[in-house]
């Protein structure tokens, strides 16, 4: 009874953290796709975790919530691929180059989205039937005692689709090379070494004898490796953020005082060559004073060709 309330807890973990990250960083598509991700990671543990509650629910329910909670696990693989268009669709990736680069351009359309959304939708409707879980039967260890899902004669389905999810994130951590955003480019280098590390002992769920459980430790690490890794990307962002406006703002004093020294210049320049003018016109003056009047006003006129310049 314990083991299935701390498993209920641990599958909380991720879907309160991601809607933490969505509260505090505000909402964007990284933020929502992050915690989407980390609400579908949650309820997958919570799909574990009903398996433990023998004995509190009945099994009919148990057997219920845990084809209904496998929603997570099915739609998961469409996703990580919308986040794979994202990054196309936005043009945030360098040129690939040569077949690699039109290969995933040929790979990664919206059309592949939608029938990747249709096939998860058929598998799930599949595991909502006998075809998919067929039911429940016990298996027992040395301290636990547990359900296990009987699996029917279409749920290679959803190793298929596991297998499809699979190649999708080794897609995902191929493109994440390309990304020219340096920060995002770390962040995302975290989430995709998680999720792959998180999708191995996930097949130790196929397994009755390893109790379920590996892979609700891997989701206390994946979480706060993601939590950590993000804020990390958030202040480094930040930080650069800082830097750039402080710098931004030393250039703006400089060009605010350079304008007003040129506007003090040549209020100074209209002085001196108005009244350099005027003497010009004074008939009084011989030629030596009007020669070093000249030099005065052909000063000024330079000068004030220097400061439209």
């Amino acid at each position: 009874m314990s083991v299935g309330y701390l498993l209920l807890v641990i599958g909380i973990l991720p879907i309160v953290v991601g809607l933490a990250l969505l509260r505090l960083y505000g909402v964007s598509r990284l933020t929502i796709c992050i915690f989407l991700f980390m609400s579908f990671i949650g309820i997958w543990q919570i799909d574990v975790a009903v398996l433990y509650f023998k004995g509190i629910l009945p099994e009919e329910t148990i057997l219920i919530l845990f084809k209904i909670f496998r929603v997570a696990a099915t739609f998961v693989a469409p996703l990580v691929f919308y986040i794979i268009l994202s990054m196309v669709d936005k043009k945030k990736l360098e040129a690939i180059g040569g077949w690699k680069e039109r290969l995933i351009l040929a790979i990664v359309k919206k059309w592949v989205l939608g029938l990747l959304i249709v096939l998860s939708t058929i598998v799930y409707v599949v595991h909502l039937t006998s075809y998919g879980i067929a039911g429940l039967t016990i298996k027992t260890t040395e301290h636990l005692s547990f359900y296990f899902p009987i699996y029917g004669p279409l749920s290679f389905l959803f190793i298929i689709h596991i297998a499809i999810f699979a190649m999708i994130v080794l897609l995902l951590t191929y493109c994440i090379r390309y990304l020219t955003d340096q920060y995002i480019k770390r962040f995302m280098k975290t989430f995709s070494m998680c999720a792959i590390l998180l999708f191995i002992p996930g097949f130790f769920n196929f397994q009755p004898n390893t109790g379920l459980m590996v892979s609700s430790i891997a989701v206390i690490f994946y979480t706060m490796i993601i939590l950590v890794a993000y804020i990390q990307m958030y202040n480094d962002v930040m930080k650069n953020y800082q830097i750039v406006s402080e710098r931004q703002q030393k250039l703006n004093s400089i060009g605010l005082l350079s304008s007003t020294l040129v506007h003090e210049v040549k209020n100074s320049l209209t002085i001196i060559k108005g009244y350099t003018d005027l003497l010009l016109k004074d008939e009084k003056l011989n030629d030596k004073q009007k020669e070093m009047l000249g030099f005065v006003n052909l000063g000024g006129e330079q000068l004030n060709s220097f400061v439209k310049s």
